[in-house]
C-alpha cells in the first residue's frame, strides 16, 4: 500500500502530465521533468530565478551523483518545493511593490532565491557554521520578508533533529561559550526535549522545528552583514496558505 506521501507524489506528478504532457519526464525518473524550464509555469523563466540557485548550495538545477548513482535535478522533481516558490514568486520577481503576504508588503527591492544567510553562529572548530539559506528573501530598509518553502513535506511526520554541528552553537563547549542568545538557546534545547517525548505527545508533528530555528535566528541576526528587526518569517505550503513560524 502507498504511504500518504508516495500517492500525494503520484497525484502530482500525473497533474503535471496533465497539464504539459508526458513528452516532459525523463523515461527512467517518471516523476522528474528533463530540465528546470519544464517545471515552470507561464510567464516565469529560468533567467528570473537561474543566478539565485546557481549561488546556493543546494545544488538544486543540475543533475548530479550520489554514492555513484546519477540523480536528476532536484528542482525538476514534480513536488520540488524549490519549484514551488519559484512559480509562486516568480512573477513578483521584478514587481516587488505588488507583493504582499500576510499584510506585509510596501517593498521595492527584487526578491531574492535560495538566499544564503550567515547566522553568526560558529562550529566547534571556530569557522563560521555553514550558513542556511532562506528559500524566498526580500530585504527592505529595516524589514525583511524571508520564506521558507514547503511542497509535500507537511504530509510525513518529523523527526525533531540537528545537526551535530549546531550544538557547540548553541550549547557550547570546553573551548568556548554558546554563540547563541540566551532565548535561542533555550529554544534550542526545547526541540531536543521533543525527541525524549512520544511522538503522540510531540508538539510538532508535520513542522520541521529543527530546520527553522536556525533559518529563523539567520533572519534575526543578519542578512549580509547588516543588522535587522525581527522579521517576519512564514512556511509557505501547497494549499498558498502562509504560515507564520516565529
Amino acid at each position: 500500500m502507498k504511504s500518504l506521501e508516495q500517492h500525494a507524489k503520484a497525484e502530482i506528478t500525473k497533474r503535471l502530465r496533465e497539464l504539459k504532457g508526458g513528452a516532459i519526464f525523463r523515461p527512467q525518473r517518471p516523476e522528474y521533468v528533463f530540465a528546470p524550464k519544464d517545471n515552470l509555469i507561464e510567464g516565469v523563466t529560468v533567467a528570473d530565478f537561474e543566478t539565485d540557485l546557481v549561488q546556493a548550495d543546494g545544488n538544486e538545477l543540475l543533475d548530479y551523483t550520489r554514492k555513484g548513482v546519477p540523480m536528476p535535478a532536484k528542482f525538476c522533481a514534480a513536488y520540488s518545493s524549490s519549484s514551488l516558490a519559484v512559480n509562486t514568486f516568480g512573477p513578483l520577481k521584478h514587481a516587488p511593490t505588488e507583493l504582499c503576504v500576510a499584510g506585509l508588503g510596501g517593498f521595492t527591492r527584487s526578491l531574492t532565491f535560495e538566499k544564503k544567510c550567515p547566522n553568526g553562529l560558529k562550529e566547534d572548530n571556530g569557522r563560521p557554521s555553514r550558513p542556511p539559506h532562506l528559500d524566498v528573501l526580500v530585504e527592505e530598509d529595516n524589514r525583511i520578508l524571508a520564506i521558507e518553502s514547503k511542497f509535500i513535506e507537511p504530509i510525513s511526520s518529523k523527526n525533531q533533529k540537528f545537526s551535530p554541528k549546531y550544538e557547540a552553537p548553541f550549547r557550547g563547549s570546553s573551548e568556548h561559550s554558546p554563540d547563541a542568545e540566551p532565548g535561542w538557546a533555550r529554544l534550542y534545547e526545547a526541540v531536543l526535549a521533543m525527541k525524549k517525548l512520544s511522538k503522540d505527545k510531540q508538539r510538532f508533528q508535520r513542522l520541521d522545528a529543527a530546520q527553522l530555528l536556525p533559518l529563523v535566528r539567520a533572519g534575526v541576526k543578519f542578512v549580509d552583514g547588516v543588522p535587522h528587526d525581527r522579521p517576519k518569517t512564514f512556511t509557505h505550503s501547497s494549499d498558498n496558505q502562509p504560515r507564520e513560524a516565529a
